[in-house]
């Protein structure tokens, strides 16, 4: 694995004219990254109404609220 310093030095000697190029990749892997996690969060969403759908927990909204919100919580911050 590259490191961090390694990585900047050879997107440091690239030529200006590639930098954009380097920019678009990064935006590139950090919008599938964010996509990624939306998929695995609806996924978890689906699977919770599946588990709890037409239970005594079905009709508790602050739990159902504290599951999502947890679910979000794991979309913003993947190390949670």
């Amino acid at each position: 694995m590259i490191s961090h310093d390694r990585l900047i030095e050879k997107i440091s000697a690239l030529p200006p004219r590639r930098l954009e190029e380097v920019a678009d990749f990064v935006d590139f892997l950090a919008d599938r990254d964010a996509g990624d996690r939306r998929a695995e969060r609806a996924k978890r969403i689906a699977q919770f109404a599946r588990e709890f759908g037409g239970t005594a927990m079905d009709l508790d909204p602050e739990l159902e609220g504290a599951g999502i919100e947890t679910l979000v919580a794991i979309d913003e911050d993947p190390q949670t």
